[in-house]
């Protein structure tokens, strides 16, 4: 059984990303709450179709913490059976 997280990616995927970040308008960026600072990851289980959940969590300035639960909009930005939809299911 593997351990742990993988946190790097493919020079592919890291293109698609690259990519996908120039599309993303700032109009886009201002409806929406940005979180891409914010280390997250997915938690959906081995057998899900859409690989849109996920949390972060974030410690606070007074030693408390913040838990960040997500449900991305991916189909905005993610082409199905992509390089990058491939990696998000393998993880």
């Amino acid at each position: 059984m593997e351990t742990g997280f993988k946190t790097e990616f493919n020079e592919t995927v890291l293109n698609t990303l690259k990519n996908i970040k120039k599309t993303i308008s700032k109009k886009d960026i201002k409806k929406r709450v940005d979180l891409r600072g914010i280390f997250t990851f997915t938690i959906d289980s081995e057998d899900a179709k859409d690989l849109d959940d996920a949390i972060s969590i974030k410690k606070k300035e007074n030693g408390d913490f913040k838990l960040y639960v997500h449900i991305a909009d991916v189909a905005e930005y993610v082409v199905y059976e992509s390089e990058l939809d491939k990696e998000a299911l393998k993880r």
